[in-house]
């Protein structure tokens, strides 16, 4: 699929993407130079400061999530959001599990009988599989990103349900971090995958 470059408008297949927000393509080094100093700097540090969270690294450079930017977005415009409906519906099908509906309360390590609720509230752009951004009770809004073989959720869940206006149940969440330094959560199991429907 052709892009084109955000600097010059040449279209291409081969276009690489700024690395700083994800959000712009370039043909060239010398393309994304130019932009960057007459306008994209400052749409892409800000993007940033809302977008992408980033890892901070501690004294033994282990790898540490920074909470405070755990949340990707904060959107308040949820009028048919109903989480406590959600979330009751989940104890009804999860009896044992702890039921978070809250993304700080999840860590980036696994822990078995917990089961995530969050509102579905929009597609992510990423063309090459199938990704969401989720809303905690917060309206904290972060991105969910399914890693399944064949691309294939049968019988678990159908794509076509997973839509914004759905809420999605994730069995044993914790965050994960991508190698474009995002983090969310990434699904390799369609069986942790439950979509309600209201």
């Amino acid at each position: 699929m052709d892009q084109q470059c955000e600097e010059c408008e040449q279209r291409s297949s081969d276009l690489k993407r700024c690395s700083g927000c994800f959000q712009v393509v370039y043909c060239s080094r010398k393309c994304q130079k130019r932009n960057w100093k007459s306008k994209h700097r400052d749409i892409c540090k800000e993007f940033q400061s809302t977008h992408v969270t980033t890892i901070s690294r501690s004294d033994n450079s282990k790898a540490i999530l920074d909470l405070r930017k755990l949340a990707l977005h904060d959107l308040n415009n949820n009028s048919s959001k109903d989480m406590k409906r959600a979330r009751s519906e989940a104890e009804k099908l999860f009896s044992g599990y702890q039921i978070l509906d809250d993304f700080k309360k999840i860590s980036d390590s696994f822990v078995s009988r917990r089961v995530l609720v969050a509102y579905i509230s929009s597609q992510h752009p990423y063309p090459f599989r199938h990704c969401v951004f989720i809303q905690d009770k917060t309206d904290k809004e972060m991105m969910v990103a399914f890693y399944l073989d064949y691309d294939d959720p049968t019988p678990h869940f159908r794509w076509e349900e997973v839509v914004p206006g759905n809420y999605l149940c994730v069995k044993n969440p914790y965050i994960h971090c991508f190698l474009d330094g995002q983090v969310g959560f990434r699904i390799d199991e369609p069986s942790l995958i439950t979509v309600l429907s209201f």
